[in-house]
């Protein structure tokens, strides 16, 4: 259980958005890709948090497709030092 002091208000929407963006990339049944579609298509602002999310991680891949992860993990290291 995590303290209530830690807990962060945030958006319930947004925060199934990141659960079901992170179950799509691990994968989903057709049972769990049919409620991801029933979830989506019942409110807009679910397509707009999704949408949200997609593009964020989109940029953070950049490195990743690109082949220049370790290169961006090292300039990040540098930084906080």
């Amino acid at each position: 259980m995590i303290p209530a002091k830690f807990k962060s208000v945030s958006d319930p929407i947004a925060e199934d958005a990141a659960h079901w963006h992170f179950r799509r990339g691990s994968g989903l049944s057709s049972e769990e890709r049919s409620a991801f579609e029933i979830w989506h298509a019942a409110d807009p602002r679910h397509a707009a948090a999704f949408s949200e999310i997609d593009r964020a991680w989109a940029v953070l891949d950049r490195p990743l497709v690109a082949g220049r992860s370790r290169f961006v993990l090292e300039q990040l290291g540098a930084r906080a030092r």
